[in-house]
């Protein structure tokens, strides 16, 4: 009886809260000149300079020729850059493995025994099952 109350109660619950809140709805907010916006009369924080130094190669920033060489050399030579390469041929191959376990397999697995008793004539069984599935 108990239990029954309990499931009751449980279930009156779980089926009134999912009406608690009223749906949402937007409010219009004007948001230009805000952040980062393109420079207008008015906007006091819009960018003008889009230039920076992230945009350029790193070669044209560090211009010393044993800078760059170094650079160069740690690049190449980078075991997490070399890793994580590793690491995306590796789920490029389990993704192929992925997409080739939709297609049909088929096996092939023959089998052969010889036997013999007390010198009798050798009996030779051989089976050839194949399946497709």
């Amino acid at each position: 009886m108990k239990k029954q109350i309990l499931l009751m109660v449980c279930a009156t619950a779980l089926l009134s809260s999912c009406r608690i809140y009223s749906s949402y709805d937007r409010p219009d907010v004007t948001t230009s000149g805000l952040y980062r916006d393109t420079a207008s009369v008015n906007d006091t924080l819009a960018v003008t300079d889009t230039t920076n130094m992230g945009n350029l190669p790193w070669t044209e920033v560090f211009t010393d020729p044993k800078l760059q060489a170094l650079i160069q050399k740690g690049l190449e030579n980078n075991t997490d850059l070399l890793s994580a390469s590793l690491k995306v041929k590796q789920a490029e191959a389990m993704l192929t493995s992925a997409r080739l376990s939709f297609l049909p397999s088929f096996a092939l697995t023959p089998q052969g025994t010889v036997s013999s008793f007390n010198h009798a004539k050798a009996t030779q069984t051989y089976q050839l099952p194949v399946s497709a599935s």
